[in-house]
This record gives structure tokens, sequence and C-alpha cells, in this order.
């Protein structure tokens, strides 16, 4: 039996399909700048009151991510089952709190 070179990880991984990317576009600073945030999308099934229901959940791909060509390798995969790595922020504002998921550098090893 052949053992299969399978890249671990020590931080979390979301396991699902890869549905793709979209751009998000932020409000104007006050220099005029817009950010521009890219994410990538993971569908995954979950339980719930009616049966199993599909759950996006989204990690966002670092700038340089994008300038090593990830989003162009990520595309490859679109509608198959993937795992990828993450890591979470939790922040809190003045008026809302939340956690944003990021893809990890390890994503590298995987594709």
């Amino acid at each position: 039996m052949a053992l299969l070179n399978i890249p671990t990880f020590a931080g979390l991984t979301v396991n699902g399909v890869y549905r793709g990317t979209r751009l998000q576009h932020g409000k104007p600073d006050q220099n005029g700048q817009t950010r521009q945030t890219l994410y990538c999308g993971i569908s995954v099934e979950r339980k719930g009151n009616y049966g199993t229901e599909e759950e996006i959940i989204e990690l966002v791909i670092s700038d340089a991510m994008v300038k090593q060509g990830i989003p162009a390798k990520l595309a490859l995969l679109e509608n198959q089952e993937v795992s990828l790595p993450f890591w979470e922020r939790v922040w809190t504002g003045t008026k809302s709190a939340g956690v944003t998921r990021y893809l990890a550098n390890e994503v590298t090893q995987v594709i």
C-alpha cells in the first residue's frame, strides 16, 4: 500500500465544495481610497431544522496571495471537494462585533 503525502496543519481547516471568489468594495476613506477585499467561498452542509442546509463559509484572500496567483489556482478547483486552511480574527467595533476568517498561507501546500 502506497502512502500519500497529505499536508497537515496546526490550525483550522474548512472542508466543503469550493464555489469561487467574489470582490467586495469598501466605503471610501477620508482620502477617497476604496479598499477591495477578495473572498473565496466554500459551501458546507449542516443539519438544520428542516433537514440539510447549505452554508457558505467565506475566507479573505490576502493581497500577497493574490500577487502569488492563488485565486487562479483555486479557480481550477471550482465545484470540487476541498479542505482549505484558515485562521480567524475576532473584532469589536463601536456598534458591532464579529469574526473574520482568512485563508492561511499553508494553502500553497494544498494547491
